[in-house]
């Protein structure tokens, strides 16, 4: 049997707020699952440290719903910290402060891991020499209108694969790294809602180290949670666009930033390209196009309106549009 060092389990519970409980007890179902199937030295056992708000729930509570959702068989170490405030990311930061294993692995509270996820992470990360190895990650396809978002919102569409190969980014939701190397490199603090992924990647390229993604290491990421979820993942998107550009003209004085309607078009662009591309492998028939396309228009809109409000009153946007 191979044998792999014990991890560390970093989960937020920010997302678990934003989408059904069921995705979070089916995620510490199969994490706590692939986690016994892992065999690890004996003597030493996995932990899984959630961070969660006491506004919010209450320890009680949510170890209650935790304990419920483990697998029967799992038997590590269970932490519950209170990250107060902290917001996405700064919980992640948070979090990997207080493991106490070499590897953390990286888990949102709303994504679902299919079989093998962990011990593949694994192996890519016992067999390279890359910085971080991150996971695919998919959007849901249960309905008609899951499918149609997949079909153009920015995760890639799921396909079968195997092996890693090397990249300029990575996302937040899912990925290994050894403890000391998060350390020395948190996502940096940001006024951006997400996006700290893309700007700790380009750092971490730009100190010579490497990314690569593990095709076979998959979660199925949620469509937003509703009408109003979608409302304001769209805004925060502009907000973000915003920043971005901010700080990349900080960075690179050659850098052009993209004006909102210049972007909105090349958004749309880029999105009618993908539904086309994405239409086989997804089954979209012609009103499965159709509403993709109108929910295309619908987010890139809203998110050109983001761009253009945001830099009025960005902290009160981000207070009212945060997800």
């Amino acid at each position: 049997m191979t044998v792999f060092r014990s991890v560390s389990f970093i989960v937020e519970w920010e997302n678990a707020k934003l989408s059904e409980l069921d995705r979070a007890k089916g995620m510490l179902n199969a994490i706590s699952r692939q986690a016994s199937e892992l065999g690890i030295p004996d003597g030493e056992k996995h932990e899984i440290i959630i961070l969660f708000d006491s506004d919010d729930i209450t320890e009680t509570e949510l170890r209650k719903f935790v304990v419920e959702a483990l697998h029967p068989d799992a038997d590590l170490d269970l932490r519950f910290e209170d990250g107060g405030a902290r917001e996405y990311y700064d919980q992640k930061n948070y979090g990997a402060t207080l493991a106490r294993r070499d590897w953390l692995v990286f888990i949102d509270s709303d994504v679902i891991p299919e079989e093998s996820w962990l011990r593949d992470l694994a192996v890519a990360r016992r067999n390279s020499n890359a910085a971080l190895i991150g996971g695919e990650t998919y959007v849901t396809q249960t309905t008609m209108l899951d499918r149609a978002l997949a079909a153009f919102w920015f995760f890639p569409r799921r396909y079968e694969g195997s092996g890693t190969y090397t990249t300029d980014r990575f996302f937040a939701n899912n990925f290994i790294i050894e403890r000391q190397t998060f350390i020395d490199n948190p996502f940096p603090e940001s006024t951006l809602v997400r996006g700290q992924c893309w700007l700790l990647a380009k750092r971490m390229l730009a100190q010579g180290q490497t990314i690569e993604i593990c095709r076979s290491a998959r979660v199925e990421h949620p469509a937003p949670n509703g009408g109003l979820h979608f409302f304001k993942r769209a805004l925060i998107a502009g907000h973000d666009n915003w920043v971005m550009d901010l700080e990349l003209e900080a960075a690179d004085a050659q850098h052009v930033t993209m004006k909102p309607l210049g972007r909105l078009r090349f958004d749309l662009r880029t999105a009618f390209r993908s539904i086309v591309e994405k239409d086989e492998a997804l089954k979209l028939d012609f009103v499965g196009r159709s509403v993709a396309r109108l929910l295309a228009v619908t987010y890139y809109g809203l998110s050109a309106m983001g761009q253009m409000t945001a830099p009025i009153v960005p902290r009160r946007f981000r207070s009212l549009f945060r997800v």
